[in-house]
């Protein structure tokens, strides 16, 4: 009886010190540096930064509070947090590419055809360089043979003669360019209307 008694009267007084602790506050519940759990109305000074929790009157936890980030972790949420909204720029870039191409072409007989039709005419750009080059080339020995009948015959190359050679030396060399610069156009062409083609059938 005496004991029932006690039991009673103890679970009184708890109640009320939790009553009394929510009541100031809420009841604080933190962890030490050995793993021991603790219980109070306010946290010490030291463990402030650390995970901790505040309960109800019924020691049930309504707030959790994390521990504060080492400088390191902050820098590392940081560079996440920019990667992040890297890879969504590019996610949103690609979905407005993706539109732009469903807008432009009705299936995929259309993409291949723009595709070739390109390539057709780059194609045909290359060719005219080469007949040029060959024009050039023909020039070019015709006024060699003009600077070695002069040579033979003693004189020196006349301004006109040597401006004609180098001229068309020159012209010779950026049709070469020329080319040079539409095959690497082909070759980007043809990554760049492949990869809307895989792209067009996802």
């Amino acid at each position: 009886m005496r004991s029932s008694f006690l039991t009673v009267v103890l679970t009184c007084f708890m109640a009320l010190l939790l009553t009394t602790a929510v009541q100031a506050g809420g009841i604080k519940k933190w962890t030490d540096e050995n793993g021991v759990v603790h219980y109070g109305t306010t946290i010490p000074p030291q463990y402030q930064d650390r995970a901790h929790s505040e309960l109800n009157e019924h020691g049930i936890e309504v707030k959790r509070f994390e521990r504060a980030k080492t400088p390191e972790e902050i820098g590392r949420d940081r560079a996440l947090a920019a990667l992040r909204a890297e890879q969504q720029k590019l996610l949103e870039e690609q979905q407005a590419r993706d539109r732009i191409l469903l807008s432009l072409y009705r299936n995929e007989d259309d993409l291949v055809m723009a595709r070739d039709g390109k390539i057709a005419q780059l194609d045909a750009q290359i060719r005219l360089s080469h007949k040029e080059i060959r024009r050039l080339k023909d020039r070019l020995s015709d006024f060699q043979a003009a600077a070695a009948v002069a040579e033979r015959r003693g004189r020196n190359l006349s301004t006109t003669q040597q401006t004609n050679l180098d001229s068309t030396q020159r012209s010779i060399e950026q049709s070469y360019a020329i080319i040079l610069s539409k095959e690497d156009e082909k070759r980007s062409t043809l990554e760049r209307y492949n990869y809307d083609l895989e792209r067009f059938r996802q």
